[in-house]
């Protein structure tokens, strides 16, 4: 079964372009799941996300590849009894980097231009549907097996571009598998 099912139709459109771009350039393709709790203000929601990632060739971009997500942000109507805002959806597309790499282990770092699905999560109003996402995780690679987990840090917000701004952090663990 193919992940390109799981994911809604614009960012179908998003991934096949991307492929399609990178298609002769592609060295390994992974699949990831995401779970994990927001931080601070936000204390104690839940995050979630599917990501797809390409690692591409060293000659062909500056990065070590693409990684595209869809997620969501959980919890919203928790302390105010929204219940029509109570999941939001999310979708980035980006680029990758390895920035630390051992034999089994790797530190990564993530940077993503994200669109929002709504203007309120969290019990916060934002300014902005487009926001930014990077993230730094510590990946461990099974030997000899094609899954790894990570521990990952996300920070999701608009970076300003229009007030407020409160931004979303979130820590939690990744599984995935690579092939």
């Amino acid at each position: 079964m193919s992940v390109y099912k799981f994911l809604p139709g614009p960012y179908q459109t998003v991934l096949l372009c991307a492929i399609a771009f990178n298609i002769s350039q592609v060295v390994a393709d992974e699949v990831a799941v995401f779970s994990g709790y927001t931080l601070g203000a936000n204390d104690d929601d839940t995050m979630a996300a599917i990501s797809y990632s390409v690692d591409t060739t060293e000659s062909f971009l500056w990065s070590d590849g693409w990684v595209f997500t869809y997620g969501e942000f959980h919890g919203l109507d928790k302390y105010y009894g929204w219940a029509d805002f109570s999941d939001v959806s999310y979708y980035s597309a980006g680029l990758y980097w390895s920035v630390w790499q051992s034999e089994q282990s790797q530190l990564r770092f993530e940077f993503a231009p994200t669109y929002v699905d709504s203007n309120y999560y969290y019990a916060h109003y934002v300014g902005s549907r487009w926001h930014f996402m990077s993230s730094a995780s510590y990946r461990y690679d099974f030997a000899q097996l094609p899954v790894f987990a990570a521990l990952r840090y996300q920070h999701t917000s608009n970076g300003g571009l229009a007030p407020p701004n409160p931004g979303v952090d979130g820590l939690g663990l990744q599984v995935g598998y690579r092939w």
